[in-house]
């Protein structure tokens, strides 16, 4: 249990680090006037990578969940359930931020394109285009 922990633990930081350099990538792509092939790669690398280390950490999050409902069945008031449950608890809470973090850099990546399609629309209007 204590190296699936850990393991956890490391996934949920690598998740939390991807997430602040999806933030830079988006900047950067927002920021240029004409954003490059290779930095819209590389955001799609990391967004793949956050969603299957997600997936990872749910699927062991289960494992570790299905443990304490089997070893609640034995013995309620072991020592070692309550470490489990805690540590399931604070790892479960960790990891609903840090994909709540990353939801919401979606979300306003998301806006902010659009914001930056209405202008160009609005600018390309002014000057006769489209």
């Amino acid at each position: 249990m204590g190296i699936w922990v850990e393991e956890i633990r490391e996934m949920i930081e690598k998740i939390q680090s991807n997430v602040e350099e999806v933030k830079k990538k988006h900047s950067d792509i927002l920021s240029a006037p004409q954003p490059d092939e290779k930095t819209k790669q590389d955001l799609d690398d990391m967004m793949t990578d956050i969603k299957k280390t997600a997936n990872r950490v749910r699927a062991k999050l289960k494992v570790i969940e299905q443990s304490i409902e089997s070893d609640e069945h034995v013995n309620k008031a072991s020592a070692d359930l309550r470490i489990k449950k805690t540590q399931h608890s604070t790892l479960s809470r960790k990891f609903v931020e840090v994909m709540t973090e990353y939801n919401r850099t979606q979300t306003d990546y998301r806006e902010r394109c659009k914001g930056r399609i209405q202008r160009q629309l609005e600018i390309s209007q002014c000057t006769g285009g489209v």
